[in-house]
């Protein structure tokens, strides 16, 4: 049997058909919810927990996530471009694939982005135990000696050349800006 996801919400938690575009579920405690590829463009999440959900391809364009608990949210290949992240915590989420272009993440925690770069790109770093993990495009997740190895062969074998360069400096600056915020990176 297929369901919708607003049946599947109603099914599981009582919340009815509360999920889609431009939903109201400001401060809603969905840890662990799984809501892959759902389309919650628009929708009001504001402080919301969604510790641990799956959100994989899930669609977050300019939804309002200010101050949501994303803490280990699984946001690989979801669209949240425009989406407002501002004062949110991504402490560990898993960011592969996701797109962020014009996404507001002023005050957000566990997270630092760098750019765009002269080419367009940008580089976000999220905050792991071991070390941040950084996202550039496609690319990612990389620890910064993954990232910086990763630049460097390009630079090396002389292919693009101001592309790595750049990203090889977007890198330093992930990794200065971790230090200063006091966030766990290997030395």
């Amino acid at each position: 049997m297929s369901m919708t996801i607003g049946q599947a919400v109603h099914a599981a938690t009582g919340l009815g058909y509360a999920l889609g575009q431009r939903a109201y579920l400001g401060g809603a405690y969905l840890r662990g919810a799984y809501l892959t590829g759902a389309d919650l463009t628009g929708a009001y999440l504001t402080g919301a927990d969604l510790t641990g959900a799956y959100l994989r391809g899930a669609y977050l364009t300019g939804a309002y996530l200010r101050g949501a608990y994303l803490t280990g949210a699984d946001l690989t290949g979801a669209y949240l471009g425009g989406a407002d992240l501002g004062g949110a915590d991504l402490y560990g989420a898993d960011l592969t694939g996701a797109y962020l272009r014009g996404a507001y993440l002023g005050g957000a925690d566990g997270i630092l982005s760098v750019g765009p770069l002269g080419d367009g790109y940008l580089i976000y770093a999220i905050r792991c135990d071991d070390g941040p993990r950084l996202y550039a495009g496609c690319r990612g997740p990389f620890t910064l000696t993954e990232a910086r190895a990763w630049w460097q062969r390009y630079l090396d074998a002389g292919d693009r050349g101001p592309h790595a360069k750049q990203m090889l400096a977007g890198v330093d600056a992930i990794d200065a800006l971790a230090r200063a915020k006091g966030w766990e990176v290997a030395r």
